[in-house]
């Protein structure tokens, strides 16, 4: 069956397949060469594994950045919240210290 006589769904699941089917590979630890050896194995074109394999690492780093917007990569996560936990228990003490006249105040 050519692409021309696949329906727009049957063409969308096709693709859902390869995608799936690259992003198995990299889970398992293949390398970008060896996912694209694989799709062309499968019928696919130099080309087209390339762009699936391209598209697939923008995906993956896409979804890195949305998961940890604050952070940076070599940075364990805690330190952003930390600070910011920190310096709102200071501006919160020193507010119940103004308000409620208390004799200490955190600087």
């Amino acid at each position: 069956m050519s692409e021309e006589q696949l329906t727009e769904e049957q063409q969308q699941e096709v693709v859902k397949q390869i995608y799936q089917e690259a992003a198995e590979l990299k889970q398992q630890g293949k390398t970008d060469d060896e996912i694209v050896a694989t799709l062309k194995e499968k019928g696919l074109d130099a080309e087209m594994a390339a762009s699936v394999v391209q598209n697939l690492n923008a995906m993956i780093e896409e979804r890195k950045a949305a998961n940890n917007p604050y952070v940076e990569d070599d940075d364990d996560g805690d330190s952003a919240w930390g600070w910011l936990i920190w310096i709102g228990i200071l501006v919160v003490v020193n507010l119940l210290s103004y308000i409620f006249d208390w004799p200490f105040w955190i600087y």
